[in-house]
């Protein structure tokens, strides 16, 4: 790993600090590509052997790469680096209509840029193209759209299976379990019924000096997010695509907004309400709220109740004698006492799916249990990291982490539990599924184009799904991103040639090496502590030591082993015998003044080897030292 340079903190750098700091590598890697280079002798080629260098692809999470790649944040209206399509068009579905970025266009826009003599005329072209200069477009074979890559580690880890799992279901053990109807985040508060009653004439009459969707707008957002909620739509995102989505439905369900004519007859949803309200109000009054009375009426027919007039024949009776005959009907049939109270009610189905319950997550205490126990039974490979319980700790979890708990924990606890579901809870297992399976595929060792169809087809049925089973869950950017790894994985194959585990293990290194921060002194601070890192192995594996400290080789390798579990064993363990490690633990620690030099002389050797040790150090290596 070639290290060019580390740029300062505390803060990020901008991005005119960016291109600074890229200039002196572009400037290199230039020559790199033409003339390249020619080394006089190699072991191989002891005539010498010419080298000419490129790089290909740009590795990053999705900020940094936006920021170096000459993209707009991932947040702005132009939001995907590989298509034009808008914020507004982000709950779409893949299709032919997507409007492509191409090099040659990217190039001419970030040329425009580059020249523009203002700060406004630079943000003017950020703002319609979605498009800054970057210093590797110097480079000649650089293509800023398909180089910059959807890192996987970033993508399916720490932004999609956390997002599920964090935003969409909820995970916490202080609440209790639902089906996540609602989404665990902060909901608006309920407007006033004249608010909402103002939002639905608009909704149904429109108006005539506005188009529909501005005179939706005008409404404020609550309004239409508690709109959504009554007609069963989705609910999330921005108050644009919430009108959108009532203005859809008024289109293609025109005849539900309608209001009821007097002498309409009762429609089947007005029937099961009716029945409903008849078995399980608890006086008699409740009965009659909210029902017509012909509804009423083909209830006593249903029922076998006459409904003639006896002190007004020919007159058909009105709501109050309805709801007499109705009340005697229940006392006779042992739903109430002769006072009118109900005894106990039958449960029914009613016109509307009752609200779920407040203050409930997916993964509440009672999921949570069962997935502790079964996360506590598994037994994991070495090659796969341990994650701690999951939503018990408050630490933050590592994409190794996500890992082990999305695609192992998870998957055994909840198809035991929901596996033989029927109805909602089944769909909700079965859509995340869908998503593990897109995950896995993306993250195999092997490519081919039967594997990038099937995760296409698998990743279209978790997106479709979670339009539909969760209607206030959020698209990110990164959901709409991800539709694009077919086009990646065609050009890059396997994901592990191409994605940050690596680099983020390494910036972790160089962030434990304490410097000063000081330009001039930075630099030499992490060659000496590389070198160190070097050396020390070096000299304690040699025979230069004296024979009084020959056991301090095999002390240290038991003691200050790499934490090589997870995606780090299992990138070694692929490429054959010659990548594998061995890792020793110990099960005892040192006591008193041993413990004291322990810890004083461990932390010194983690920092300068770039290491993790155990925690444990023998006293054979102390009493050595």
């Amino acid at each position: 790993m070639y290290l060019v340079g580390v740029l300062p903190g505390p803060n990020k750098p901008s991005l005119e600090q960016i291109n600074e700091g890229l200039a002196p590598l572009i400037d290199d890697l230039l020559l790199a590509w033409d003339p390249g280079f020619f080394f006089t002798r190699t072991s191989l080629y002891p005539s010498g052997r010419s080298c000419r260098s490129v790089v290909i692809p740009l590795v990053c999470d999705i900020i940094g790469a936006r920021q170096v790649g000459g993209f707009s944040g991932p947040t702005s209206t132009l939001f995907c680096s590989y298509c034009l399509l808008t914020k507004d068009r982000i709950e779409e579905l893949p299709s032919n209509k997507w409007p492509m970025r191409s090099c040659e266009e990217h190039r001419q826009v970030a040329d425009m840029w580059r020249d523009a003599q203002t700060v406004e005329e630079r943000k003017e072209i950020v703002d319609r193209y979605g498009v800054r200069y970057s210093e590797l477009l110097r480079l000649p074979y650089w293509n800023p759209v398909l180089f910059t890559v959807l890192d996987s580690m970033h993508a399916d880890f720490l932004l999609k299976l956390h997002h599920h799992i964090r935003d969409i279901w909820g995970a916490d053990p202080s609440m209790a379990s639902g089906d996540g109807q609602r989404a665990p985040l902060p909901r608006p508060a309920r407007p006033s019924n004249s608010a909402l009653a103002s939002g639905l004439c608009v909704l149904i009459k429109g108006n005539m000096d506005k188009t529909h969707e501005q005179a939706l707008l005008r409404c404020q957002k609550p309004v239409l997010f508690y709109l959504c909620q009554e007609l069963g739509l989705r609910r999330a995102q921005t108050a644009l695509l919430m009108a959108r989505a009532l203005i859809q439905f008024v289109q293609t369900a025109p005849q539900l907004l309608k209001r009821r004519a007097k002498n309409d007859p009762p429609s089947e949803q007005e029937m099961t309400k009716a029945r409903f309200k008849l078995e399980n109000s608890q006086s008699t009054a409740a009965i009659g709220q909210g029902v017509r009375v012909l509804a009423l009426v083909q209830l006593c027919t249903e029922l076998g109740i006459s409904t003639d007039n006896r002190l007004r024949p020919g007159r058909p009776l009105h709501k109050g004698g309805l709801l007499e005959l109705l009340a005697d009907w229940r006392f006779s049939h042992g739903f109430t006492n002769e006072d009118g109270s109900l005894l106990h009610a039958k449960r029914g189905t009613q016109t509307r799916e009752a609200p779920p319950p407040k203050n409930t997550v997916v993964l509440g205490r009672e999921v949570l249990q069962e997935i502790w126990i079964d996360q506590a039974r598994t037994q994991l490979p070495s090659f796969v990291t341990a994650a701690p319980l999951v939503a018990a700790e408050k630490r933050t979890p590592t994409a190794d982490h996500w890992r082990s708990i999305g695609l192992i924990h998870l998957v055994v606890t909840l198809i035991r539990l929901w596996g033989h579901e029927e109805g909602r809870m089944q769909e909700v297992l079965h859509n995340y599924m869908h998503l593990v399976t897109a995950i896995h595929i993306t993250n195999m060792r092997s490519m081919s184009k039967d594997k990038i169809d099937l995760y296409s087809f698998h990743y279209k049925e978790y997106f479709r799904g979670v339009l539909k089973l969760y209607k206030e869950a959020w698209i990110r950017p990164v959901h709409h991103m991800a539709f694009h790894y077919e086009m990646l994985l065609e050009a890059f194959g396997p994901v592990h040639s191409w994605r940050a585990w690596a680099f983020e293990r390494f910036n972790y290194t160089l962030q434990n090496i304490k410097t000063n921060s000081r330009f001039g002194e930075m630099e030499m601070t992490f060659i000496n502590d590389a070198c160190r890192a070097a050396n020390l192995p070096a000299l304690l594996s040699s025979n230069r030591l004296p024979d009084t400290m020959t056991s301090l080789w095999p002390e240290y390798q038991k003691t200050f082993c790499s934490d090589i579990r997870g995606t780090r064993l299992n990138d070694s363990l692929a490429f054959g015998s010659s990548g594998r490690l061995k890792v020793t633990y110990l099960s005892s620690k040192p006591k008193g003044k041993f413990a004291e030099l322990q810890k004083y002389f461990a932390k010194g050797i983690t920092t300068l080897t770039g290491t993790h040790h155990s925690g444990i150090l023998p006293s054979s290596l102390v009493a050595a030292l």
